[in-house]
C-alpha cells in the first residue's frame, strides 16, 4: 500500500507508477520484468465519494450551467485540454514501452521518431489551448507543461541519435520529466 499523503503529492497532481518482478532465468541470471505504466489523478476522498454517489446528477447540472452561462465554449476548452492530457499520457506510455525494449532493436530509432513527432504535435496543440486559458493558475500550469514537453522532445531527440546505454538514459530522462 502506498499512501499518497506520504509521498507529498497534492490534489490535482497526476502520479505515474509501474510494477516489476525479479526472478531467475534458466541460466541462473537475475532478470526483471516490468508492467505497463499506469496513471492516477490525486483527488480528495470526498470528491470521489460525491462523484460516485451522484455522478449523473452532477453531469446534468454541469451541462445546464454551461448552457445557461453561454459556457459552451468553456466546456469545449476544458474538453480539449482533457483530451490533450490524455494524449500526453499516451506519449509517456509509448516512451516507457520503448525504454523497456531491447537497445539492439532495429526499429528503435524509427519508433522514437514517431513518439518525437507526436510530442511535437502535442506541443503545438498546447500552445493553441494556452491561448484560450483565462486564469493565471491554468496559464502557469500550461507553461510548466510546455517546459516539460520541450525537455522531453530534447531528450527523445538525443535518444534517437544515441546508442546503447545512452538511449536508456535519455528515455528515462524523458519519462521522468514528462
Amino acid at each position: 500500500v502506498l499512501r499518497m499523503e506520504d509521498l507529498g503529492v497534492e490534489v490535482g497532481q497526476v502520479v505515474s507508477y509501474f510494477l516489476w518482478a525479479d526472478d531467475r532465468g534458466r541460466d541462473g541470471e537475475l532478470r526483471r520484468g516490468f508492467s505497463d505504466l499506469f496513471f492516477a489523478t490525486v483527488r480528495p476522498f470526498e470528491e470521489i465519494f460525491r462523484q460516485n454517489r451522484s455522478a449523473t446528477e452532477g453531469m446534468r447540472q454541469e451541462q445546464q450551467q454551461q448552457q445557461g452561462e453561454g459556457g459552451e465554449q468553456g466546456g469545449q476548452n476544458q474538453q480539449s485540454i482533457a483530451n490533450l492530457l490524455d494524449t500526453q499520457k499516451d506519449v509517456i506510455s509509448a516512451t516507457w514501452n520503448i525504454k523497456r525494449r531491447d537497445r539492439d532493436d532495429e526499429k528503435l530509432a524509427e519508433d522514437i521518431q514517431v513518439v518525437l513527432d507526436s510530442q511535437g504535435e502535442l506541443l503545438g496543440m498546447l500552445e493553441q489551448a494556452s491561448a484560450l486559458l483565462q486564469d493565471s493558475e491554468s496559464g502557469g500550469q500550461a507553461y510548466q507543461a510546455n517546459e516539460a514537453m520541450e525537455a522531453a522532445v530534447d531528450r527523445l531527440a538525443k535518444a534517437k541519435d544515441a546508442s546503447g546505454e545512452a538511449v536508456r538514459q535519455a528515455l528515462s530522462d524523458a519519462i521522468i520529466n514528462e
